[in-house]
């Protein structure tokens, strides 16, 4: 490569306004332009697919799912939980979440490692969410209630690629950009004197050791151009309507577009309960604790998930239980997701050694950005146990470094 070309190469890269195109391009398609030799950061804010409600919720035996499936955490997250036949009252089941890792994030995060998710280390720093949940229940003289707290760990260390799909709609958003830079760039090399005289030389090449030698002169001067027209694009007030014009584009692409992940998912979690019996904190006692693992497989529309849990109560052993459970769900709309689980379990209570189950169905709807409300329908022992919950997510902007 001449020096020239490269100075102009590494030029580029300074320019903000690229910043974003060169992210969504690393996602997307290998380059619209040679491979950089130096590192280009920037910062995209995502709609997430959100991952389940807190493993607190588990554990006090009022999650709305059984089954949970892996997601992608945002900085902070809220979920309120409501049995449907409460519906008058205000909600009784509230979890605040947050992950780390992602707060005050300086440095950029690889983007090859973000989206195709292959570091278990990584993905456990990426995805470790704590939470906290704080649930009420009357107590039966119905002048007070008993106060429930937990807190929860989950974390992935498995969890597949971003969809092809969703970077297919981002590629949607280029097209402005790169039909008019593949149109320009094609002028311009039309119009240079330079690579017509190489391009004129060639025709006239009599040994196969020339032909090589003005082929690589060709392209070396093929890849200055592109870079000065990039370079004068970046740098030119003229265009600056038109980078305005295609950054919101990208931007308002990533955050319309709920993203999720496909391949192998192995999930982590954890929880513990304490007491507070009539609201008295000085009586307050750990009760009852609860660790599973999560693992499955997800493809573009259709993901199946297995869960292997133990709930452990500490104040009434013989109800600690073991509980296996399986869950199919289909994608049916960027927005909407359905959902069938059923669970088996049996508790350690020699009195009690028959298997139990518990079925379920779920609607999973993302109003807006960052949120999902679902609608689930328990059935167990013959009873219905039907229950709203809504979650939603703060903060999404994820740094990126291309290399």
């Amino acid at each position: 490569m001449s020096k020239k070309g490269k100075r102009d190469r590494e030029g580029c890269c300074r320019f903000h306004s690229i910043l974003i195109a060169s992210m969504v391009l690393v996602l997307l398609v290998p380059s619209i332009y040679p491979a950089q030799e130096t590192t280009q950061e920037t910062t995209i804010s995502m709609n997430m697919l959100l991952p389940p409600h807190s493993p607190a919720f588990t554990v006090l035996g009022i999650e709305p799912e059984s089954v949970e499936r892996p997601g992608n955490p945002t900085d902070f997250a809220i979920s309120v939980l409501q049995a449907i036949d409460s519906l008058t009252t205000l909600p009784r089941d509230y979890a605040a979440e947050f992950t780390p890792y992602w707060w005050n994030k300086q440095e950029p995060v690889n983007t090859n490692e973000f989206v195709f998710g292959k570091d278990p280390w990584q993905n456990f720093l990426q995805t470790a969410t704590i939470s906290l949940a704080f649930s009420t229940r009357p107590y039966p003289t119905g002048d007070t209630s008993d106060i429930f707290m937990g807190v929860g760990l989950r974390c992935s260390i498995l969890r597949g690629e971003i969809n092809p799909d969703y970077r297919e709609k981002l590629k949607d958003a280029l097209n402005d950009f790169n039909d008019f830079y593949a149109e320009k760039t094609k002028e311009l090399m039309d119009q240079d004197t330079i690579r017509t005289r190489l391009k004129a030389d060639l025709e006239k090449v009599e040994t196969e050791e020339e032909e090589d030698s003005i082929i690589t002169l060709i392209s070396e001067r093929e890849d200055t151009l592109k870079h000065q027209f990039l370079k004068e694009l970046l740098t030119n007030p003229n265009y600056a309507a038109f980078f305005e014009k295609f950054d919101r584009n990208v931007e308002n692409a990533a955050e319309r577009i709920r993203y999720h992940r496909i391949g192998p998912v192995l999930d982590l979690a954890g929880a513990g309960i304490v007491d507070f019996p009539q609201a008295v904190f000085k009586d307050a006692q750990f009760s009852r604790w609860g660790a599973w693992i999560t693992g499955g497989y997800g493809w573009q529309k259709f993901s199946t998930l297995g869960v292997l849990r133990h709930l452990g109560n500490l104040t009434e052993p013989e109800r600690s239980r073991l509980g296996l459970g399986i869950r199919g769900i289909w994608d049916a709309t960027d927005k909407l997701s359905l959902s069938g689980e059923g669970l088996i379990y049996k508790y350690w209570d020699p009195d009690d050694p028959e298997w139990h189950s518990r079925g379920r169905i779920i609607i999973d709807f993302a109003l807006w950005k960052n949120n999902i409300v679902s609608l689930s329908v328990a059935l167990e022992e013959g009873k219905l146990a039907p229950s709203v919950s809504f979650k939603q997510g703060i903060g999404s902007q994820r740094p990126f470094s291309t290399q």
